[in-house]
């Protein structure tokens, strides 16, 4: 129950539904523990898919930061030390946990304000170093805004296309 609570509280909602806890639980149990099993379940099951988890996890900022950069298709950076020390700043330095169950995988832990201006200053200087190597704000921009738009309202979609390329790709990362 316990690990099936943890994938569950991972991948669906802070707060897993119950009855998708218990699917889990089964199936780990029916399976031998066999996770694959597990995570098939999980993917299979209605409440995975349903619209009152639909963006409910909030990304602890290791995940903001590796998945600002595949959005942009960073690729393997050459330098790592100013992500790691962006890390640190968000504080959750690279395998500097203090305590042995690791970094806390819930919204409570990482949603403040301090952390929001951190990721919005990152999103904008990640959008002006895209510039200045030579990338396309504007494509970037327009294929974040493809992949969110289903997720953004009508003012969103409006106040962020008002914006000059590298803005709009700031405010889409953020």
């Amino acid at each position: 129950r316990h690990i099936a609570y943890k994938i569950a509280q991972a991948f669906v909602a802070d707060e897993p539904p119950p009855t998708l806890v218990q699917r889990l639980a089964d199936r780990f149990l029916q399976t031998g523990g066999d996770l694959r099993a597990v995570m098939q379940a999980l993917v299979s099951a209605d409440e995975f898919w349903s619209a009152e988890v639909l963006g409910a996890k909030f990304k602890t900022p290791y995940q903001y930061l590796v998945s600002s950069l595949r959005a942009l298709g960073a690729g393997t950076p050459s330098d790592v030390l100013p992500l790691t020390q962006l890390l640190a700043q968000a504080g959750m330095p690279l395998y500097g946990a203090q305590t042995p169950d690791g970094y806390k995988n819930v919204a409570s832990a990482w949603m403040n304000p301090a952390a929001i201006a951190q990721r919005v200053q990152y999103a904008s200087a990640l959008a002006q170093r895209r510039v200045r190597e030579g990338g396309r704000a504007d494509l970037d921009a327009q294929r974040l805004m493809d992949t969110l738009g289903p997720m953004l309202g009508d003012t969103t979609r409006q106040t962020v296309a008002a914006e000059p390329a590298p803005t709009r790709l700031a405010l889409l990362l953020a």
